[in-house]
């Protein structure tokens, strides 16, 4: 019996927080209003391209740039990675700060006004907190999918150089900067430029020409999409998770707060985790 003590009161903690998130959810969507519209939104479906093929652009010019005349192999991936991240994310922002000059976008459109935010916040956090447990789950799904089809999930290369970074078995300091740089790109850079680009632009601009689950839907469907095979179905139900939220407060830093808090939960365990 003193087996199951530990599990038992795990489980039973971990109901009660998601039974306070629970009410705290449903107080808050009650208190939300009516949903927003997104009449006023002044992009293009060219804009959204545009900005889709600098995206890209920049992400494979940072992996180029990053590993040029390297032969490190492997190392060099992880800090390919990390520093990608702030390559990418630099030149997203510029091509968006042209972008909203061309087209005299305001912030506003984004929803990203910081009066009264803190509301939409509670409300994004607490939709996490209460469908969290099937983001999880889905990892296990998919993951149990693939195997079904002769797909192998597997540790990525970088991940594998991370953990050896964190916890280096050959009696070597771990390198923080690297994890520093890691961590900040991934908790608080990535979330930033990836919720401007799809929940800002892409879901806002979706939102403008068809009906809320359809725009949540095909929005979520290119977010996972330009994510790895191995987490397509876990990021697809998270960004279902955010594009909810994102149409029924159009508050980007909603968003934000529950991109940041899940990248943060991936960190935490991967550097929690056995190598």
């Amino acid at each position: 019996m003193a087996s199951w003590l530990v599990p038992g009161l795990t489980l039973l903690v971990l109901t009660g927080i998601w039974v306070l998130f629970l009410r705290r959810f449903q107080n808050l969507r009650g208190e939300m209003g009516s949903p927003p519209d997104f009449l006023d939104i002044p992009w293009t479906p060219g804009d959204l391209a545009l900005l889709a093929l600098t995206f890209f652009a920049f992400s494979g010019m940072a992996g180029l740039v990053l590993t040029s005349g390297r032969t490190e192999g492997v190392e060099v991936s992880a800090w390919s990675h990390a520093l990608g991240f702030l390559v990418t994310g630099a030149g997203a922002a510029a091509v968006l700060i042209l972008l909203m000059t061309l087209r005299k976008i305001r912030f506003g459109h984004f929803g990203l006004e910081l009066e009264g935010v803190g509301k939409p916040i509670a409300f994004g956090l607490a939709a996490y907190g209460v469908f969290v447990p099937g983001v999880f789950l889905s990892r296990v799904i998919w993951a149990k999918f693939l195997e079904m089809f002769g797909f192998q999930v597997e540790p990525q290369e970088v991940v594998t150089v991370l953990l050896e970074k964190v916890r280096p078995t050959d009696g070597q300091p771990a390198d923080v900067l690297l994890i520093a740089v890691f961590v900040f790109s991934t908790v608080i850079l990535v979330p930033i430029y990836e919720e401007f680009l799809f929940r800002g632009l892409l879901l806002g601009g979706f939102r403008r020409w068809m009906p809320a689950v359809p725009a949540v839907f095909l929005s979520s469907w290119v977010f996972a999409l330009v994510h790895t095979t191995s987490t397509f179905g876990p990021i697809l139900v998270l960004s279902l998770i955010m594009g909810g939220v994102y149409t029924r407060t159009r508050s980007l830093p909603a968003t934000i707060a529950i991109h940041s808090a899940h990248n943060g939960f991936m960190v935490m365990g991967l550097f929690l985790s056995p190598i």
